[in-house]
């Protein structure tokens, strides 16, 4: 459903020449780290990126491109942090400059990239003019994983319109130059704010956040393969990786291949309960290929009792194919509604599954009514990103009398995985 939805949207919409408008909602405190001031020059010239085309015959990965060996969203976080772009050593919550590690998956021009942003309006995040980004894509230094010093494209953008309240906070930042990448090479997307005053003009660029860092951070790629990492200390070509921050980027070629990270907002609606009658599922139709997977992950946490939790896997129609529980003890008791207490939660099957290509289904999480557990949607970003950013396979479902399922808001994902 979300990839036909998706193509509509290719279609009818100006997708493809402006990033969606959405409103943005507050969010997690930066991480503090402490910076210093680099002298800067006068600011460039503002350069409009060019409008993405996609390519005759689009390609879209399977998601994760970076790690098949799941299914799922594959990913867990409990809030959104933002990294504020500026090297004034003023302020605790400037990051000085940011960097997104990522490795192709596929060979080709890669034309541009798109991010999640905050910027003016919004306290804390953005603030005077917003200031000039300079974007540049930069290879690897093999030796310890950091960008190169000198950089193989870029784009000045001004992010004066980017990031506000009512304004576009996805915005999609074109090269000057195309640049020809390889599959399987480890690259870097350098942010760096070339404003002269960037006490007083700066934007954040938002990353999930889980702290402390798991290892590996996300089950959807290694940490060397998907990273953001911050300069903070003059003449910043000292790098570090920032492990509590996952980046949220996608990355698009010229022949149409979108890959990357795409989802937004952790925690967008209330904590979703399961007990007694109120159940959570992901509704899912199998594409791309047949899955053959022997276990179910769930990013979730105990809230109270002892009861088990019980996972149902079943057909679209409701025939049971699997059906089993999770001891209450072995999951850690919570008494708040902070998502940094969730943990990974496994449920074995009694034999391989094969999830058929083509195929509805859906995973069930329920228990007694005498216990309590939570969880957590995702903000699925597939008609900002494009195809092959999220699992656009499935949607999250909620019930509260046992039976009647509903949708969360616009196709939210579970934060879960298939192996």
């Amino acid at each position: 459903m979300k990839r036909l939805l998706f193509l509509i949207v290719m279609v009818s919409s100006i997708l493809w020449s402006q990033a969606t408008v959405v409103t943005p909602q507050q969010l997690g405190d930066s991480m503090k780290v402490l910076r210093t001031l680099i002298p800067t020059s006068t600011i460039p010239p503002v350069i409009i990126p060019p409008v993405i085309t996609p390519g005759t015959g689009s390609l879209f990965p399977l998601y994760p491109a970076s790690n098949p060996n799941v299914y799922g969203s594959a990913t867990q976080s409990y809030d959104l942090n933002n990294m504020i772009v500026s090297t004034a050593n003023t302020n605790t919550s400037f990051f000085g400059r940011v960097a997104f590690r990522f490795r192709s998956q596929h060979t080709g021009s890669l034309t541009g990239i798109r991010i999640y942003c905050m910027g003016t309006g919004n306290t804390g995040y953005g603030a005077g003019n917003g200031s000039v980004w300079r974007v540049t894509l930069r290879k690897d230094s093999t030796s310890n994983h950091t960008p190169a010093q000198t950089y193989i494209t870029s784009v000045d953008q001004s992010m004066t319109n980017f990031g506000s309240v009512g304004k576009v906070v996805f915005p999609l930042l074109n090269f000057n130059t195309p640049a020809k990448v390889d599959s399987g090479v480890l690259y870097h997307v350098v942010f760096e704010n070339r404003d002269p005053d960037q006490v007083n003009n700066y934007s954040s660029v938002n990353t999930y956040l889980t702290y402390p860092p798991l290892s590996p951070m996300q089950p959807f790629a290694s940490d060397l393969d998907w990273c953001a990492l911050v300069s903070t200390v003059s003449p910043f070509i000292v790098w570090s990786p920032a492990m509590a921050n996952t980046p949220i980027m996608g990355y698009y070629y010229s022949d149409g291949y979108i890959a990357g990270f795409g989802y937004s907002d952790v925690a967008r609606q209330s904590l979703h309960y399961i007990s007694g009658n109120s159940k959570i599922r992901e509704t899912f139709t199998v594409t791309g290929k047949n899955r053959v997977v022997s276990s179910v992950s769930f990013w979730m946490k105990r809230e109270s009792g002892t009861d088990a939790l019980v996972f149902r896997l079943e057909q679209a129609n409701g025939t049971l194919i699997d059906q089993g529980t999770v001891t209450a003890v072995s999951i850690p008791v919570t008494t708040n509604n902070v998502q940094a207490n969730c943990s990974w939660v496994t449920y074995t099957f009694k034999a391989n599954q094969t999830l058929s290509l083509g195929q509805s289904y859906n995973i069930i999480l329920s228990t007694a009514s005498s216990s309590n557990y939570s969880l957590y949607s995702i903000g699925d970003a597939t008609s900002v990103f494009g195809l092959g950013v999220c699992f656009s396979d499935g949607k999250a479902q909620i019930t509260s009398d046992g039976s009647s399922w509903s949708d969360l808001w616009n196709g939210d994902d579970l934060q879960f995985y298939f192996k």
